[in-house]
């Protein structure tokens, strides 16, 4: 072998296997046989290691008992690589459909057997731009805010590459004709949450995790507060709200808490209001299990305390006595996390 391709080789490996990778992978390794080993939630974990805790945790033996062979349905508007590995552990109780407006992805998720909705979501039916960037993730029918992502990101990847004609339409109109009911909405649509929200008031999710923005990441789109005060209204709180802040490319150096610009917020239906607690216990079973995927246990003994329900309290009482195992998650690469086989 010439010593220029010997010199390339090593260059290479050396590039693959940086000591920055290597401690990165074996600290990944210690947290998940760490969090694999621990008995109880009961430890004060950051946002990001305790939902890897909530990964290992398998409560399937729970969920058979309240399910009772009920399928959870899951809408998953902007899932590109599909399922939430959350529901690795879980896949024999859900039915999901996938959103996914860009051709080319929509065809590799129905490659793998996904449900997959035929068209984007909007407020109403019709068509929109859809602009491809470079960092295909954040893609979007509304531009990229280029003066702010440039304090904090490097702009070539949002340059816009192409354009797309795509048909949109509501979640009323695709559940309808789908004869279901969303019981879990996830929505990751870069900047276009509320107007996506906006097309699904004719139901009520048990829970919604959306994607949610304090400042315009993308050219006019409503922020936070608009999903806020929409949602509030429906009877609707906040359950989890983890925001990583972001750092200026201006103070690398510095030391700064950071900013925060957008992140993910997961609402449920208020157990407070008249009308929180009459759509929970419509869907007890699915709300409970729900709540048990996604490790908010304190929670459920807080509706029960505040719905007070015979029933309720017996399902609470009952699933109890059966265990939970724990299962080392695997950390799928993103081309694995396609297909539930």
């Amino acid at each position: 072998m010439p010593a220029k391709l010997l010199n390339n080789l090593i260059s290479k490996i050396f590039r693959r296997l940086s000591l920055v990778k290597i401690f990165s992978k074996l600290y990944s390794y210690i947290i998940d046989i760490y969090l694999f080993s621990v008995k109880t939630d009961k430890v004060g974990l950051s946002f990001k290691s305790f939902d890897r805790f909530i990964e290992n945790q398998d409560n399937s033996k729970r969920l058979r008992y309240l399910l009772n062979s009920q399928k959870i349905n899951v809408i998953d508007i902007g899932g590109r690589w599909g399922h939430q590995r959350i529901f690795n552990n879980y896949l024999e109780f859900i039915d999901i459909h996938i959103s996914e407006p860009e051709a080319e992805e929509r065809k590799i998720l129905e490659k793998k057997k996904y449900k997959v909705i035929p068209f984007g979501l909007w407020n109403k039916t019709t068509s929109k731009k859809l602009y491809i960037t470079h960092k295909r993730g954040n893609s979007s029918v509304f531009k990229s805010n280029d003066k702010l992502r440039s304090l904090f990101w490097d702009r070539k990847l949002y340059a816009i590459e192409k354009v797309q004609n795509i048909k949109v339409s509501t979640i009323n109109k695709y559940c309808k004709k789908k004869k279901i009911t969303p019981d879990y909405l996830k929505i990751d649509t870069q900047g276009s949450e509320f107007e996506i929200l906006k097309g699904s008031d004719d139901f009520y999710p048990l829970l919604i995790n959306t994607e949610i923005s304090f400042e315009e990441v993308y050219e006019n789109q409503k922020k936070f507060f608009y999903i806020y005060e929409f949602l509030f209204k429906r009877d609707y709180m906040i359950l989890s709200l983890p925001i990583n802040p972001f750092r200026t490319k201006l103070n690398k150096k510095g030391f700064s808490k950071g900013i925060p610009l957008h992140g993910t917020c997961l609402f449920t239906l208020n157990p407070f209001t008249n009308t929180g607690r009459k759509k929970i216990l419509q869907n007890r079973e699915k709300f409970i299990s729900l709540m048990l995927i996604f490790g908010h246990s304190d929670f459920i003994e807080l509706c029960n305390e505040i719905i007070g329900e015979e029933k309720f309290s017996e399902l609470i009482l009952n699933f109890k006595k059966l265990p939970v195992k724990k299962r080392i998650n695997k950390q799928f690469e993103k081309k694995e996390w396609l297909g539930q086989s």
